[in-house]
């Protein structure tokens, strides 16, 4: 997992999700779908908490990347080949 990979995932993430000020394409949104449904399902996928149990978080034990963060980092490759990167032709990049 990238520095890049990180920057792209979490920034996709909020400003898909959180901000609503992007939306991506019927097709990217397949991708991420399909991502977040083989994330969700895998046996890799941990809850983790800090600070105190009330805050939690999801991670992957096998490359450690943040869920569901790292499902919008489109050049990003899945290290158990549940998922590869997304096609440039419909990211939407700017």
């Amino acid at each position: 997992m990238s520095i890049k990979d990180i920057k792209e995932g979490w920034i996709n993430h909020m400003l898909t999700n959180v901000l609503k000020l992007k939306e991506p394409s019927p097709e990217l949104q397949e991708h991420i779908d399909r991502r977040y449904d083989e994330c969700a399902a895998c046996p890799h996928l941990t809850e983790k908490s800090y600070f105190s149990s009330k805050m939690k978080w999801h991670m992957c034990g096998k490359c450690g990347c943040a869920f569901p963060a790292m499902i919008f980092a489109y050049e990003k490759r899945c290290p158990d080949k549940r998922w590869d990167v997304v096609p440039k032709d419909i990211r939407g990049d700017d």
